[in-house]
């Protein structure tokens, strides 16, 4: 390499280094300063919604039966609700699209229990269309 530029790089180096030391010694780290502790404060992330949390695959499709379920047992309530003519049959298109060959198979026995109530609300349905 040539000397020019080893002795410049070297410069370069020694004043970075003595800028460093200079901030240590007066304790004026940016981290230090007030608006930049509120600013870190103010729009720091909770632990609690922290996306990095580790789910187990089992836990997560727990939580998807659950939230399954849930949302049909939730459209079979707003079925049974449902009164004039336009609110049965939204709720029945509702109902007709639910895969109940995959909802038997997700959730099992509770499955085909809200199956067969889907099927007999439709069949209870049938005769107003």
């Amino acid at each position: 390499m040539p000397a020019p530029f080893v002795a410049s790089s070297l410069r370069s180096t020694a004043e970075v280094l003595q800028e460093m030391r200079t901030d240590e010694e007066h304790g004026d780290h940016v981290i230090r300063r007030e608006h930049v502790r509120r600013f870190i404060e103010q729009n720091a992330v909770p632990e609690s919604q922290n996306p990095a949390r580790y789910q187990p695959q089992k836990e997560n499709k727990r939580n998807e039966r659950e939230r399954l379920q849930q949302n049909v047992a939730q459209l079979l309530r707003e079925a049974r609700l449902s009164r004039a003519r336009h609110e049965v049959k939204k709720t029945r298109n509702m109902l007709l699209k639910v895969d109940q060959r995959e909802l038997r198979r997700v959730l099992g026995r509770e499955g085909d229990d809200l199956c067969r109530q889907i099927n007999t609300w439709l069949r209870s349905t049938a005769s107003m269309f």
